[in-house]
């Protein structure tokens, strides 16, 4: 799971502010403190609890990524199903172990992966694999004449990418219509997304027939999006950046103040609210001006 290393470090040096080796800490105790630190809206602490939950499941992401190979997925997928079940779980209105005694906080996590990760991943693979066999494609239009390669999937080199020379006035284009819709705390999330690291970069070996008729094989380079990284940044946000984006984007000290000072206060799990509500605007943007 190299991927995954720097956050194991991450959430090691979080965990250990406990005071006590969360392996010694039961996940009900755990759950509980971290519901209450929630509730009590006592960032610090509740993040501590966070990661000690975190790394009691750890385990999982390599027992869901053996068990579960047909999916194709990555560890931090598994990553992001674990976080969002304890997420989920611990919710104000959920806390299903709060309610009935005969379940624990434990069972609750595992249910919500089993049934509302794995089980759902597998019926949208399903859905997929049904709709392929149904749709049909044109290699004229697919591929690649010189390479063989899917016009989609170009080979990559080890710097990456270039991007076309008008991406970055778009995506300032983009980011400023939010800053004139009043909409900076939008504006600062796609900002990040843009223009820091908040994605997970993987290698994929694909193996293909070209129009000659010869068996090819190409190194993708593929970047996903990736939530965690994303809300990291934001949770890293300082004096040097709100003055970037000041300058960069003409806003005032005080409109970009309310918004920064919205993202400072709001722990883990509202910054995810957050930034789910801004890619849904994302979208509706994206749709209206299509």
């Amino acid at each position: 799971m190299n991927e995954l290393e720097e956050v194991y470090r991450d959430l090691k040096a979080s965990a250990k502010m406990l005071g006590t080796p969360y392996e010694k800490v039961s996940i009900d105790e755990l759950a509980n403190k971290y519901c209450e630190a929630t509730d009590n809206q006592d960032d610090y602490t509740r993040d501590i609890y966070f990661s000690a939950l975190i790394l009691r499941f750890w385990f999982k992401i390599s027992k869901m990524y053996a068990e579960n190979r047909t999916l194709q997925l990555s560890y931090t997928d598994y990553f992001d199903w674990l976080t969002g079940a304890i997420i989920q779980a611990c919710a104000p209105d959920a806390r299903a172990w709060q309610k009935d005694s005969k379940l624990s906080a434990q069972q609750v996590i595992n249910q919500i992966l089993a049934t509302r990760f794995v089980a759902q991943a597998y019926y949208e693979s399903n859905l997929l694999k049904n709709k392929g066999k149904l749709s049909t494609c044109s290699l004229d239009e697919e591929l690649d004449d010189e390479s063989g390669l899917t016009i989609g999937d170009r080979v990559a080199d080890d710097e990456g990418y270039a991007a076309p020379e008008d991406t970055d006035d778009k995506v300032r284009c983009l980011i400023q219509d939010f800053i004139y819709e009043n909409k900076l705390l939008e504006a600062i999330i796609f900002d990040n997304i843009a223009y820091k690291d908040c994605y997970k970069h993987e290698k994929k070996v694909i193996r293909t027939t070209n129009l000659d008729g010869e068996k090819v094989s190409y190194t993708r380079h593929m970047s996903t999006f990736w939530p965690y990284k994303l809300v990291k940044e934001l949770r890293e946000l300082d004096a040097e950046y709100a003055t970037y984006f000041m300058n960069e984007y003409h806003v005032s000290t005080k409109a970009f103040e309310a918004a920064f000072n919205t993202l400072q206060k709001a722990n883990s799990q509202k910054k995810y609210k957050i930034v789910e509500n801004a890619l849904a605007d994302l979208k509706k943007y994206v749709a209206a001006t299509v």
